[in-house]
């Protein structure tokens, strides 16, 4: 792999840039033509004599090229430098990198060293030629390099090399002239550079230096170089930095030093305003979210999103998983403030996008993993934690062990936040009936850091990237994640907190209306804008209209291909989309299949109360479910056995009762009593004696509603009521007194009218 970069070896030769970078690079190119014009006048002053012209040079003529790491700045400088050398009018020295530099290196040590190197070699081309000054230039370079060297000594190595109190006062004199003496020779080397006689037109000498901030010397002293050449008319330096990196160097320099951050702050404004006037400042901003995906490195004809799309295809090809990566996977989804996960700088994605080239070898599963391990590493290379700070990475995935199935098994570090969402609206109050439901959309979701209070959240940059991390981990079916027990997602407790849903007029635990888990960036993008359609398609359809709906919802976060959430209502057809759904993700791998065989299996049911359905329904729905997941193996690690996850909930429901209250407040959960026989409950016994409790109040809301003209009672055919299939509470407690009277009338307790 060569050490030099064929991207900037094509900007440098003119290829075509990014738009951000091509909308400075024109304003950039004026204003160095600009300075070359106003040179003459700036060398020709004759109202104040040459030797003083420095009184005047209060200003600075250096650039600056400024944004966050990787935004692109070094492409601009290296395309500018390209043009200004193809103009063949400038001098245009070679790029400065103050982080290669030794200990005895400076920016006007290398300024001095590249200008010596130039107008020597131009010397001998003119002398060749028959023109030139003679060698005048490079005299004055010498003498204006030895006041340089001169003015560089210490007051340690005078007084070393001094005999004499007095030899030292010379010595240290002699410097300080030396030091003065420095700017007007270096503008007498500058004029015979730029305006030589005879010369067509002025030039400049463009001093490019990339990344000041890196060197290991001092930001102050590397600012003082800058504004000393930046002061020289002729000389243009043009800097690259990113304002934070800047910042960050600058004030540990100043810490050392003992200096207080408030003061540094300030002296570091002033310091930039007159090094780089804000004229002179040419800032490139972050690449937007929506180019992210159509990148390409200068002079490729492949996008981000084609390279990416090709890596999923490989993904799926092997693992045969219902992975589905959402498009604001590319683009971000700004409804929900979650940003893009792919980076905002260029100098990343251009390693995002060479490290994709290895997923394009056909059939080789090694370099597979190995490109998923380095997208991970830079789509989660760093965090910002809570408090705004930069820190460790938010997820590390460490070498992997393998199974006997031949998957890896990830070692991924702590998960530094849980999933919340915020509800997007309020719930009112509801008239009595015999069933209300209310959902609420998301206004956002966010990230909590473990064992924080709700209202602290992480930024959303870092959850996308534990997002991101789950993304390729939990949703491409790679990896063998039955050992990680705690990830990030929105569940059953964040749907619940969405809906308002009484039954019989009386409130409940809202765990009704609920989708499959979401674990990836694509499922909780998916499953939050499906549930947002939900709570407005809530606004205007029934209870069994709602339920149709909310199963529809759950089939489209595992298979965009199925129908859509429709008005007509027709739970049976929804119910028979999921129960071929289910049949086909049983036998996938990933998160998405995982969740959706969950839901299925646990979570479904508990829409089949009797507010909603009649027990002859409700006992034939449960039927067919039991034969549908008998024998299944929940394919998420610690995943309860669907029995249990309906009893758990009834238990939590009925061991939270006050044994002083009345059981009115917990009749509802009688409405459970078809579903708990059905499915041969533990609590079936306890629903029983709650059951007269919903039978009352469901009785007394029909009553009120018909008294009112808003029920129609249309008669069974023949005037009579068919006898229930399957037992019932009341059945059971009239067949018991029948029973009874029928022992009293037997041992003759009772006697027959004659």
């Amino acid at each position: 792999m060569p050490t030099w970069s064929d991207s900037l070896r094509a900007v440098f030769d003119g290829a075509p840039v990014p738009g951000a970078i091509e909308d400075l690079r024109g304003p950039l190119v004026s204003s160095i033509g600009a300075l070359a014009h106003e040179l003459p006048r700036a060398f020709g002053e004759q109202t104040v004599g040459f030797a003083h012209q420095d009184l005047l040079a209060d200003g600075s003529q250096a650039l600056a090229i400024m944004g966050e790491r990787g935004s692109g700045k070094t492409t601009l400088l290296t395309s500018v430098c390209g043009d200004l050398e193809r103009e063949h009018r400038h001098l245009v020295l070679p790029i400065m990198r103050p982080e290669l530099f030794g200990a005895a290196d400076s920016i006007i040590v290398t300024f001095l060293a590249e200008l010596w190197e130039t107008i020597t070699r131009e010397a001998e081309e003119n002398e060749t030629a028959g023109v030139g000054d003679g060698g005048a230039t490079v005299r004055l370079l010498e003498k204006a390099a030895r006041s340089f060297a001169v003015g560089q000594t210490t007051p340690a190595a005078i007084e070393r090399a001094s005999e004499s109190p007095t030899d030292f006062a010379e010595d240290l004199l002699q410097v300080s002239r030396s030091r003065v003496r420095l700017t007007r020779q270096l503008r007498a080397v500058v004029r015979n550079v730029c305006l030589p006689e005879g010369a067509p037109q002025p030039r400049v000498i463009i001093v490019p230096v990339d990344d000041p901030d890196l060197g290991r010397i001092p930001i102050p002293d590397i600012l003082t170089d800058l504004q000393i050449l930046g002061a020289i008319p002729g000389v243009v330096p043009i800097a690259c930095f990113s304002r934070s990196d800047l910042r960050n160097a600058w004030m540990g320099n100043r810490r050392f030093e003992g200096e207080d951050s408030e003061d540094s702050n300030f002296l570091l404004a002033r310091q930039l305003e007159k090094v780089f006037p804000y004229r002179c400042r040419f800032e490139l901003e972050p690449i937007a979210e929506g180019a992210r995906a159509s990148f390409q490195p200068v002079g490729e004809g492949v996008t981000l999103a084609e390279k990416l799309i090709l890596l999923h295809q490989r993904v799926v090809d092997r693992t045969r998983a219902l992975w589905m990566v959402d498009p604001a996977f590319m683009v971000g989804a700004a409804d929900l403030e979650l940003p893009s996960p792919l980076p905002d700088n260029a100098r990343t994605l251009v390693q995002l996008w060479e490290s994709l080239d290895v997923a394009t070898v056909e059939g080789d599963v090694e370099s597979l993993y190995l490109t998923i391990r380095r997208v991970l590493d830079i789509l989660t290379e760093r965090w910002t934690g809570a408090s705004g700070t930069t820190g460790d990475r938010a997820v590390h995935i460490g070498p992997a062990r393998t199974t006997s199935d031949g998957k890896p098994v990830p070692t991924i570090g702590q998960i530094p936040a849980n999933l919340d969402v915020r509800v997007g609206g309020r719930f009112v109050p509801a008239a009595p009936a015999v069933a209300s439901i209310q959902l609420a959309p998301i206004k956002y979701v966010l990230g909590v850091p473990p064992g924080q209070e709700r209202d602290r959240r992480i930024k959303p940059q870092a959850l996308v990237q534990i997002l991101s991390m789950q993304e390729f981990v939990f949703g491409s079916g790679l990896y063998d994640v039955q050992h990680l027990a705690r990830v990030a997602w929105l569940g059953n407790e964040d749907w619940s907190k969405l809906q308002r849903v009484e039954l019989g007029g009386r409130s409940t635990d809202n765990t009704f209306i609920l989708l499959p888990d979401a674990v990836t960036f694509s499922e909780v993008v998916r499953a939050a804008s499906l549930w947002n359609e939900l709570a407005r398609f809530s606004e205007h359809c029934t209870a069994e209209q709602l339920l149709s709906a909310c199963i529809r919802a759950s089939c489209l976060t595992a298979d965009p291909a199925a129908p859509p959430i429709a008005q007509d209502g027709d739970y049976d057809a929804a119910l028979a989309t999921a129960v071929e759904l289910f049949k086909k993700a049983a036998s996938k791998p990933g998160s998405t299949a995982a969740a959706f065989v969950e839901w299925f299996a646990c979570d479904l049911p508990f829409q089949w109360h009797a507010g909603f359905f009649s027990s002859d329904t409700i006992r034939e729905m449960a039927k067919q479910h039991s034969a549908l997941i008998d024998g299944l193996d929940l394919p998420r690690y610690g995943a309860p056995a669907p029995k249990d996850t309906f009893d758990s909930r009834l238990k939590r429901i009925l061991d939270a009762r006050d044994p002083q209250e009345d059981d009115r407040a917990y009749g509802w959960v009688g409405g459970y009593f078809d579903l708990a026989a059905a499915k041969e409950s533990v609590h079936l016994v306890e629903l029983g004696e709650i059951h007269r409790s919903w039978h009352r109040d469901v009785t007394g809301i029909r009553a009120g509603a018909s008294a009112s003209g808003l029920v129609n009672r249309t008669q069974r055919a023949g005037g009579r009521s068919a006898l229930s299939p399957y037992e019932r509470p009341e059945g059971t407690m009239l067949l018991a007194a029948a029973m009874k009277a029928l022992d009293h009338a037997r041992s003759g307790k009772i006697r027959p009218r004659t």
